[in-house]
């Protein structure tokens, strides 16, 4: 998945956004901030469940409540960055450029 950094940003090289399973949120319908992901493993960990999601070429993977209605695997869900830290390294060499807290 591609995002263009608009605004006073610190390179012009490709970037990687980084964020925690646990800071995303599973959301009913798709809205503008919505990332589409298709389920490809869920691993039921007690009072959670870890929900692995192939996003295009990319994987990502969202920590949600059990017994939350979980989705099925091959189901197109979609998620949105909801609390927490967001990370943006440079591709080529790993390096956080960028570390951004939202609101909780």
């Amino acid at each position: 998945m591609k995002f263009k950094l608009v605004g006073q940003c610190l390179t012009e090289e490709e970037v990687y956004l980084g964020l925690r399973p646990e800071n995303l949120s599973l959301l009913a319908e798709k809205n503008e901030s919505a990332i589409a992901g298709i389920v490809a493993l869920i691993e039921n960990i007690g009072s959670e469940a870890i929900v692995h999601l192939l996003v295009g070429q990319d994987k990502a993977a969202i920590k949600i409540p059990v017994p939350k209605i979980l989705p099925q695997l091959g189901q197109t869900v979609f998620v949105t960055p909801a609390r927490g830290i967001l990370h943006i390294f440079a591709k080529e060499t790993g390096q956080c450029l960028l570390t951004l807290e939202r609101g909780l």
